[in-house]
């Protein structure tokens, strides 16, 4: 009996966590002036601030189809540039986006 209820304080207790980091991590991401995304290890997006959502107005999933839907010049591959940063290939790559705010 114990037991049970310790792993039900600790699951709840942990479930409270997650909703309490989810809305503070939320929170600061708009907090911030600069276009800001964050994405998991596939380049898939998994957040972004109100102004990131503002500036682009896309639904995009994927970071390089976000970039490529905005770029001013079309002519770069975003994808391999973005793999070449990971893999150390490259230092930076300079991007030029279409504000979709200023159309």
């Amino acid at each position: 009996m114990v037991h049970t209820v310790i792993v039900s304080w600790y699951v709840s207790d942990y479930r409270l966590f997650q909703n309490n980091f989810a809305l503070f991590t939320k929170d600061v991401f708009n907090s911030i002036s600069d276009l800001t995304i964050s994405t998991d290890a596939s380049l898939n997006i998994t957040n972004y601030n109100n102004k990131t959502k503002a500036t682009l107005q896309t639904d995009a999933s994927n970071i390089a189809q976000l970039l490529e839907q905005h770029l001013v010049n079309n002519q770069m591959n975003v994808a391999q540039s973005i793999q070449q940063l990971i893999d150390d290939q490259l230092d930076e790559v300079e991007l030029t986006l279409l504000d979709q705010q200023r159309k």
